[in-house]
């Protein structure tokens, strides 16, 4: 029913429950056709195509495209809105791989409800490449409100997370590293405590952390896959050896009355707190979702980042990957500064709707063209060197791109998540050939999500 106006919905929508009563009633037959091939139909078709030729865009129907999708998420997902007796206790295995600690394989356990006392989890798991027990144990308590919601979260333990502050892990990272090599995140060893409290309301979020760390640099200890392929990366950046207390902002706002979104976060790591390094890492994030017309989405983002002080190789900043460039293998250049500016635009429409494919139309894809500029420079973590430029990198520093997207939205786990096959070709100087790659992902992928969505 594409297209057509609330009153012809709710007209056909009193004519199918009069069909329905009627196909009980005794004098009518089993068999009789459906309203919309009578002459009922017909008139409703009319006046749907009419109102909408002369409403225009005040016609058009609610944009089912995050509409289904959450409906599928909302099945899947029963508690996420409505209550439902926690249980007592829950387990789940841990797996993961990487090729600084190889296999690493384990157990972990939840107790109780955020919403209620809190919600403890703890797990612990055997890292074989260095010989290495790693686990944490984590307490996690949300007050919610009508209009808001708190949410404590602490965490202790021993962890080895990527090196890039804004490296976004997904299932398919971990398995494409354990089955053909292709990880390339760099890794550094973190053992300590931390704390965060946000406060998310309707359009913003603001958390404050502190966290007191000791990070440690890591070495390769399994070069080995499922496919005996080369790795596409074997040694990993060394982290600087020291203890980390640091305390970090966030804020996320939604502007009232626009499409758009702004993240700014902070990290102040000071020698004033006992802390071994001294630095400032601010990172600024803008995006928006523009409906044009009926049938396209633009989106468009910018990031700026900076890294004042010591320039530690896990503070850095790095461009390559689905969410900067797709056009480079992911954190292919660092520095301690970064500008990004990237543009998406997505056909809202089906593809096998516009084709004419009815028995694949259930599957949600669309087409997408994107552009993206950006530049990282200052000190290199990967080699030390320097690249010119203080507050803005040289003209020459700027690596351009263009590409297509076939974009997928499963609806699960996440309504806003997107499985994107994008093909990217660099432009000017630095031309080395067409990129394809998977990605996985959100349309704003440069911002944060709020929790309450």
């Amino acid at each position: 029913m594409r297209g057509r106006c609330w009153i012809a919905r709710s007209a056909a929508i009193t004519a199918l429950c009069m069909a329905a009563v009627l196909a009980h009633a005794p004098a009518v037959r089993a068999a009789e056709p459906a309203f919309a091939d009578t002459l009922l139909g017909h008139y409703l078709d009319t006046l749907a195509d009419s109102t909408d030729a002369h409403f225009g865009m005040l016609a058009a129907p609610i944009d089912t495209t995050g509409l289904d999708s959450s409906r599928v998420y909302a099945l899947d997902h029963p508690e996420r809105w409505g209550y439902r007796k926690p249980k007592r206790l829950s387990l789940y295995p841990v797996f993961d791989f990487n090729r600084v600690d190889g296999p690493v394989m384990g157990a972990g356990a939840k107790l109780g409800a955020a919403l209620k006392l809190g919600r403890v989890s703890a797990d612990w798991a055997w890292a074989a490449g260095p010989n290495l027990s790693l686990g944490s144990v984590s307490y996690l308590k949300s007050l919610r409100l009508p209009n808001e919601q708190w949410d404590l979260k602490l965490w202790g333990g021993r962890a080895t997370p990527a090196m890039d502050p804004e490296y976004q892990k997904y299932e398919s990272s971990t398995i494409g590293a354990f089955v053909s090599g292709r990880g390339r995140a760099h890794y550094v060893r973190r053992e300590g405590v931390l704390a965060r409290l946000s406060r998310e309301g309707r359009t913003e979020r603001f958390s404050v952390g502190y966290r007191d760390e000791l990070e440690s640099p890591l070495a390769t200890t399994a070069t080995w896959n499922l496919r005996n392929k080369t790795p596409v990366v074997i040694g990993n950046v060394p982290a600087g050896f020291g203890r980390v207390r640091e305390i970090g902002y966030e804020l996320l706002w939604r502007v009232p009355k626009s499409p758009v979104t702004a993240q700014i976060n902070h990290w102040t790591s000071s020698r004033s707190f006992n802390s071994d390094f001294e630095y400032r890492r601010t990172r600024v994030a803008l995006g928006a979702d523009l409906a044009i017309g009926r049938v396209l989405a633009l989106v468009p983002q910018v990031e700026y980042g900076a890294l004042t002080g010591e320039a530690v190789p896990q503070a850095a900043f790095t461009l390559g990957g689905s969410h900067t460039l797709r056009s480079l293998p992911y954190a292919t250049v660092g520095g301690s500064r970064l500008a990004l500016a990237k543009l998406d635009l997505i056909m809202v429409r089906n593809v096998f709707e516009l084709i004419h494919l009815p028995n694949l139309s259930p599957i949600p894809m669309q087409l997408g063209v994107f552009g993206a500029v950006g530049s990282a420079w200052g000190r290199d973590p990967y080699t030390g060197l320097v690249r010119a430029g203080l507050d803005w990198p040289n003209a020459e520093a700027w690596r351009k791109e263009a590409g297509v997207s076939l974009v997928f939205q499963p609806g699960i786990p996440d309504p806003a998540l997107f499985v994107r096959f994008n093909w990217a070709h660099p432009l000017g100087p630095s031309n080395d050939g067409g990129r394809f790659s998977v990605s996985i992902g959100r349309g704003l992928d440069l911002l944060g999500k709020f929790e309450r969505e």
